[in-house]
């Protein structure tokens, strides 16, 4: 649909969710890295022209309190809290 209201420009997907946020009492959420690696790669095949990952690295809100949402909002990020790589970052090198 996009290429057909839009010819001239290529189409990006501006936000790739790489996980999910959590709320308090509910298990951490986490998106299998071989959906993300396999739907980046589709959009890709079928034209798509760059994609932005939200959440690429994760973070934490120490003491500051949220509503019914924990601390840490990794979004199960390819870069955790610490910066660290996991392996999900290994797939999306």
């Amino acid at each position: 649909e996009h290429r057909s209201k839009h010819p001239n420009v290529p189409p990006v997907w501006t936000e790739c969710w790489t996980g999910w946020y959590d709320v308090w009492g509910v298990p951490h959420h986490k998106r299998p890295i071989e959906d993300l690696a396999y739907s980046v790669a589709r959009f890709i095949a079928i034209g798509g022209a760059g994609v932005n990952y939200y959440m690429y690295f994760g973070g934490t809100n120490w003491s500051k309190p949220m509503y019914l949402q924990a601390t840490s909002y990794d979004y199960d990020a390819p870069l955790d809290e610490y910066y660290r790589p996991t392996a999900k970052s290994l797939h999306l090198a």
